[in-house]
Parts: structure tokens; sequence; C-alpha cells
């Protein structure tokens, strides 16, 4: 009802013959351009028919528009309060969550929605619901219910989390050495490691010294509040036990910091043939080169390396060894 020129809007009820007009308060004149909501009591006529009329009167002039909409008959019911409980041991993956209904009211349906990676999705029924998650982060959980009053929901976000995680790497700062750093510490509640030759550590990052070349088999147990998980991951330990033989033939690496070139050289030659193997810092071969032994030193060309820390191994027939090296 909006306009400069509006009239009046009556409504009037005709029951068993009986014309009652004005059963609620007329709305006179201009009522703005929001819309304009009111209720019909019905209850004094229960067991008759009935008609409605809008009576609409016009203003002075025609400067003025009235609209009408959105007229039901309902039964009076009030609408339900929606509301539920979330029961688990621990809120994690493939952990059972009980969902019961808590709602007040009266309740003709139900409509249950458990989130992303809920299994079931769905559900309909009062309840109680098992729900299990396959996957972690927060969960958008409604409840829709319906009845004679209407349909009215409540929401709740849950938060499943995943189990631990126990991946690691691991870099060798001096031969036989071994620093372990684990990727996401902050996931776990405590951690052992086995080294893989009879010593373990519950240190989150660890360093550890082995005393014989072999390879090893190291593994990482991350325990959180979802339980346990088991990383492992094989090494290859070389080098130990050489550096006297490699003292008694004058082995000789320079400059150390190196940039382009990195010079190898004995004073005696351990074999006609020397292998040499370029490797990173966590062991990740680059490649791999022969070269005679001489009295003249062995060039090593550098230049395509990035600036970090690098190892050599030096192999001279049955013997070899390990060197850490930068590279500026």
């Amino acid at each position: 009802m909006s306009g400069a020129d509006m009239g009046d809007l009556h409504v009037d009820i005709l029951s068993d013959g009986i014309l009652t007009e004005d059963i609620i308060p007329a709305k006179i004149g201009d009522q703005g351009l929001d819309w304009v909501s009111d209720t019909v009591d019905l209850s004094a006529y229960v067991n008759t028919t009935v008609k409605i009329r809008f009576r609409g009167i016009t203003g002075a002039d025609f400067a003025s528009d009235i609209s009408l909409d959105n007229i039901g008959i309902t039964n009076g019911e009030p609408i339900a309060a929606p509301d539920f409980t979330v029961m688990v041991n621990e809120p994690c993956i493939n952990e059972t969550f009980i969902f019961s209904d808590n709602s007040v009211g009266n309740v003709n349906s139900y409509a249950w929605e458990f989130g992303t990676g809920a299994i079931p999705s769905t559900a309909s029924g009062i309840g109680p619901h098992s729900v299990q998650y396959i996957s972690a982060g927060n969960k958008l959980v409604k409840l829709t219910l319906t009845n004679g009053g209407g349909t009215s929901s409540s929401s709740q976000n849950l938060q499943v989390l995943s189990g631990p995680n126990s991946t690691f790497t691991y870099s060798i700062p001096s031969v036989g050495t071994y620093d372990f750093t684990m990727i996401d510490a902050a996931s776990a509640d405590s951690v052992k490691w086995d080294f893989g030759d009879g010593a373990t550590s519950t240190l989150l990052n660890p360093s550890h010294s082995y005393m014989a070349n072999s390879n090893y088999q190291v593994e990482l147990t991350a325990y959180g509040t979802c339980g346990h998980t088991i990383t492992a991951q094989g090494i290859i330990v070389s080098g130990i036990g050489v550096e006297e033989w490699l003292l008694d033939h004058g082995f000789n690496m320079y400059p150390n910091p190196a940039r382009d070139n990195l010079f190898i050289s004995f004073d005696q030659c351990p074999s006609d043939e020397i292998g040499i193997r370029l490797k990173d810092i966590s062991g990740r071969e680059i490649r791999a080169d022969q070269f005679s032994c001489s009295s003249d030193p062995i060039s090593i060309d550098i230049s395509d390396l990035s600036s970090g820390s690098y190892l050599i191994e030096i192999h001279a027939g049955s013997k070899q060894s390990t060197k850490k090296f930068i590279v500026q």
C-alpha cells in the first residue's frame, strides 16, 4: 500500500451467512514501500465454512497502489525448535559419531545432513543415527524439522581429526651421522624412532651416528589422539672406518667451499681407477664418474650445482669414503 492518494484496505469474514467487517483493524493511507503483514485469528470459526473478503476503498486520486501476496491458512501449530547432540569417543576419521535429536515441539519430518565425507551423508527420522567420516576437517551438520507450523533448522560445526603424520626426511652432516627431521611434528603427541641398528629415540628430530657401514631400515612411529602411523625408509651408510686409509694415501679435496670446480688428489694412488659419486645432502645421487688416478689432481665440474651442501663419495677398489663439501 503505497502512494500519496492511498485509500483503505479492510478484511471481512462471511460465516454461516453472517458478515463481520474489519475482523482486524483496517490499513488506512500510505503504508510505505515495505510489505505489511498481519494475522487473522479464525479459532472462533471452527467447524464452520467461512469466506474472507479483502475490501479496498480508493483514495481521492490515482497516485496509489495496493498489492496482496502470500495469503495462507495454517492450523496454528508452533514451529518446532530443532536441537541435537553428538557423542563420540574420539573425534577421528572412521570413528562412530552418534547424532541424537533433542528438539522441542511436534515434528512431522526430520532431515539430517552430516557434512562432507560422511557415511551416510544424510538421514531421515528421529534417530539416533550412527555416522563415520572418511575425511578430516570441519563438517557442517544440519537438522531440518517440518510440522504444521512450518520448517526450521539448526546447524553445528564438527571438527574431525586425522591420525598423526609420521613422514620424515634426513640429512648427512658427516660420515655415519644422520640428522632426522619429522615433517609435521605438531601432528603427534609423542614419537619413537628405530634406527635399524638396535638404537631408538623419542626425540622429535634426533641425530644418530652409525658405527658400521650397512643398509639400515629407519622407522618412525608417531602417536596422537587418533592412534598411530608408521613410516619406514631405507638408508645406506658408507665411508665409516676408511679415514685412515685415505690419510695413508694423502687424500686431499680442495677448495672447500668451492664454486665451479672441485679438485681431488692423492699423494699415493690407492688404485688405478677412482670412482666418484656426487650426492645431495639427503644422499640422492646426482651423477657418477670414473677417473684414472695419477699424480695430477682430478678436476670435477660443479658449475651446474646450486649453492648449498653436498656429499662426494670416493671409491677405490673395495674401499670407499664420503666427504661433505659446500658450493658457494
